[in-house]
């Protein structure tokens, strides 16, 4: 009879979910519902993932009708943890009052600002990185980088880049060149941008280009083969 009860006890302990359909222990679930603990959050998560703009748009909605709950929901928020936002904001003017900042004056841009450092230079590390100059940097290259296609990109005066057969057709030019203007190189080597290995050419021809000169490589390299 012991055995018999001690059987019973196991089987009212244990629960079988139905998302999972594994069998856990009784606590991990909620009163009427037939899913675990975990499996149910997973499932919030993700529905919350999958709709969480209509979410946003129902909360916001929600809000605009009901401002009054909102307020009261405010209110107890605070009242329910007023001591600790207190005891934070108290921690927050002691430490303003230990660590004064400095008026200071940066030097790149001569924007006024308040530092704890009465050393400090420069009013973010944007100005920090602008002062700098990169010509004095020791992995200094020319301002110039090679992509993984091959072309060369150069450093413009105005911290843009651009590709540098086209930066060179264009001072050539005396102008920006237009969305139908393409710069070839002859050789075929896109790392070289010499003069005379750069051909100004439309979208079309520049086309035509390519597909003539496979089709004399093909001839010259595969003529007994076919």
């Amino acid at each position: 009879m012991a055995h018999c009860q001690e059987l019973a006890f196991v089987l009212i302990m244990n629960k079988i979910c139905s998302i999972c359909n594994e069998e856990k222990d009784i606590s991990l679930f909620r009163i009427a519902r037939s899913q675990c603990l975990l499996c149910f959050g997973a499932t919030r998560k993700k529905y919350a993932e999958a709709h969480r703009e209509e979410i946003k748009v129902r909360m916001r909605d929600w809000k605009a009708a009901n401002p009054e709950k909102v307020a009261i929901n405010a209110h107890n928020y605070y009242k329910k943890n007023s001591e600790r936002i207190d005891m934070r904001q108290r921690e927050y003017e002691e430490r303003r009052k230990l660590d004064p900042k400095f008026d200071r004056i940066c030097e790149h841009c001569g924007t006024a600002f308040s530092y704890k450092d009465k050393s400090a230079r420069f009013c973010s590390t944007r100005c920090f990185a602008k002062s700098r100059p990169m010509e004095k940097h020791p992995q200094w290259g020319g301002g110039k980088t090679k992509t993984r296609r091959g072309y060369i990109h150069v450093r413009m005066g105005n911290d843009t880049r651009q590709y540098e057969h086209r930066a060179i057709a264009e001072r050539i030019l005396g102008r920006k060149l237009s969305f139908n203007e393409v710069v070839h190189h002859v050789n075929g080597d896109k790392s070289d941008n010499r003069n005379c290995n750069l051909l100004i050419c439309g979208r079309g021809y520049h086309k035509w280009l390519h597909d003539r000169m496979s089709y004399l490589y093909q001839r010259e390299h595969f003529k007994d083969t076919l």
